[in-house]
């Protein structure tokens, strides 16, 4: 017969530390190797008495994992404990009995989510990391949970994949990156994951936004000192990029930065001649833009040489309407985190809800689909949410269309044929999406592509068929 004493209860050092209370033996262990790759110490136990054992004993806990049915006595009583001992511990209820009562009883008692098994990993680990996160106080913007915490998990979209390879080159290198995307892209996680994946992973990534701030507060920031003295005193050189030697340094929005100020920036970057010299290695140095500085450098505006030195590793961050084969996955991570802040039950998002959220063009990227989602949960009281739970959201606009429309003369039949094209090209080749945006049947859709011959397997699939292209 099977031993039911816990496993292990000796805590991996520098993991967060999980106590999974279940008295299934197979469950018990399935959870703590799934625990363990997700990057957690679990502290396995099979009764109250070790649980409260284990509590007492005033180790470093960052969640529970907790059955409801235990052999002396009930999952609650060890939350309840559990939270009493370490206030607002992130505990996670597991049990077989889908009922209405008990679900309000662990609510009640502070669990931060109720999972029916057999549950899903996928589900359980990003609500686990979340809620440690939150509990540790965790710095962080919102926008940077919505990509992969270690970086590289499989995105479905092409455009995604190709991010996170480059990401991923990059972070092997000490060269100066360049972010370009649309603002709430990611491009702040994407500067985390080359600095985290790179030889200077232990030392601190400083950040600096460029935005708002003016030409005197900028070379303050970048250089110490207002240029016109800093050939007077370079010893009193004390800004972010003498500072950080043997670091990353982050700078967002580097289109703002002013001509002096570029001369400045490159000076230092080719030969460190305002630079003390030291044996720490220079700065390694990662921008983020918005703007096309292929344009800024035709008409004048930033610095050619610059841009080349700044460049040597180009990274153009997707838009959401760029990264549509994603959004299912987002908006799981979007409403798991909601929830965890609001402590409210998870919702389920319907099929009909999806499809309007990917038929939309969402111009303000994450930032736009948070709050979009955070409405939802707000308003939904039934458990799912619907299409109507939404606040308005308009339909991508018809500028893609109209943008590959030749000219005046051409016949109806090439302008109809060039919709349907637009259409499916902005619905990622989902002819059902393309049908409801031609406010025509799914059958016409059918009809048409056989009339003018277009490729009958679709789009999407023909460019994951394709191995993808690394520029």
């Amino acid at each position: 017969m099977p031993s039911t004493q816990p496993t292990s209860t000796r805590p991996e050092e520098n993991l967060p530390n999980v106590v999974v209370v279940e008295d299934d033996l197979p469950t018990s262990q399935l959870l703590c190797l799934i625990l363990k790759k997700a990057g957690f110490s679990p502290l396995p136990c099979t009764t109250v008495h070790q649980a409260n054992e284990l509590i007492r004993e005033g180790a470093r806990i960052s969640a529970m994992l907790i059955d409801l049915s235990l052999p002396d006595g009930d999952g609650i009583e060890v939350m309840r404990y559990g939270r009493k001992i370490h206030k607002d511990l992130p505990c996670f209820v597991l049990t077989a009995k889908d009922t209405v009562a008990s679900a309000v009883q662990a609510m009640k008692a502070g669990a931060e989510n109720y999972l029916i098994k057999p549950f899903e990993p996928e589900k359980l680990i990003p609500a686990l990391k979340l809620a440690i996160k939150i509990y540790h106080n965790t710095p962080g913007g919102w926008t940077e949970d919505f990509l992969p915490p270690q970086g590289f998990r499989r995105w479905k979209s092409k455009k995604m994949c190709e991010a996170i390879e480059i990401a991923d080159d990059a972070a092997k290198s000490a060269s100066p990156v360049m972010l370009v995307g649309q603002p709430y892209t990611g491009r702040n996680r994407f500067a985390q994951l080359i600095h985290q994946g790179g030889k200077l992973k232990n030392k601190p990534m400083s950040t600096i936004n460029l935005a708002g701030l003016s030409p005197l507060q900028i070379e303050m920031e970048l250089f110490g000192i207002p240029l016109a003295k800093l050939q007077e005193a370079p010893q009193f050189r004390r800004g972010k990029v003498g500072r950080c030697r043997g670091e990353t340094l982050y700078i967002e929005n580097i289109d703002r930065l002013h001509p002096a100020a570029q001369s400045q920036l490159l000076s230092v970057m080719q030969d460190e001649q305002l630079v003390p010299k030291s044996k720490l290695a220079p700065c390694r140095i990662i921008c983020s833009t918005s703007l096309d500085l292929v344009t800024e450098v035709k008409e004048g505006r930033f610095r050619q040489d610059l841009w080349y030195a700044l460049s040597v590793y180009q990274l153009q961050v997707p838009s959401l309407a760029e990264r549509s084969d994603d959004i299912p996955l987002l908006c799981e991570n979007i409403i798991t985190r909601i929830c965890v802040m609001r402590k409210l039950r998870r919702p389920t998002l319907t099929r009909r809800a999806l499809e309007r959220l990917l038929d939309h063009s969402w111009p303000g990227n994450l930032n736009e689909l948070y709050h979009c989602l955070e409405h939802a949960v707000s308003r939904t009281s039934d458990g799912l949410i619907g299409p109507d739970d939404f606040p308005p959201l308009q339909r991508q606009p018809a500028d893609t269309a109209h943008a590959i429309l030749p000219p005046g003369g051409s016949s109806i039949e090439d302008l109809t044929k060039m919709s349907l094209i637009a259409a499916l090209d902005a619905c990622g080749g989902n002819r059902r999406r393309a049908a409801q945006r031609l406010k025509i049947s799914l059958r016409t859709i059918y009809n048409m592509i056989e009339r003018y011959e277009l490729p009958k397997k679709p789009r999407k699939i023909q460019e994951k068929d394709q191995k993808p292209n690394i520029s």
